[in-house]
């Protein structure tokens, strides 16, 4: 598996110009973001590329949803261990999503950089 320091940041939003912002924002001299629009995009990415750093979701996804896209990771013996930032517009159920999912964050979109930031930070 590829040194944890060069494993990028997956960030799957299906907002072209805030999806290009994450990726901008989490991008730096040591990790690169790469975005995808949606869940089914992820998977592909998930099955041929080493897993990722970390993965920043938005929960609300074209195709395949952040819900099922999250299930699959967890299920996915290669990616379950992926610490996974979840993003959302909406109120989600967090008891539901902590003990399913598991993810190290839960953030309400509109994102707030810094507490972003410091969610990746110390993963």
């Amino acid at each position: 598996m590829a040194s944890l320091d060069r494993q990028p940041i997956l960030v799957v939003e299906d907002d072209p110009d805030l999806r290009q912002a994450l990726c901008e924002l989490l991008s730096d001299r040591e990790v690169e973001a790469r975005g995808v629009p949606d869940g089914q995009q992820a998977v592909y990415y998930l099955m041929v590329e080493p897993p990722p750093r970390a993965i920043v979701l938005d929960l609300r996804l074209p195709l395949l949803n952040g819900w099922d896209l999250l299930a699959w990771v967890r299920g996915e013996p290669a990616c379950r261990d992926v610490p996974v930032v979840v993003l959302s517009g909406a109120p989600v159920e967090r008891v539901e999503l902590a003990l399913e999912h598991a993810p190290v964050a839960w953030l309400l979109k509109p994102v707030d950089p810094r507490a972003l930031r410091r969610a990746v930070a110390g993963l």
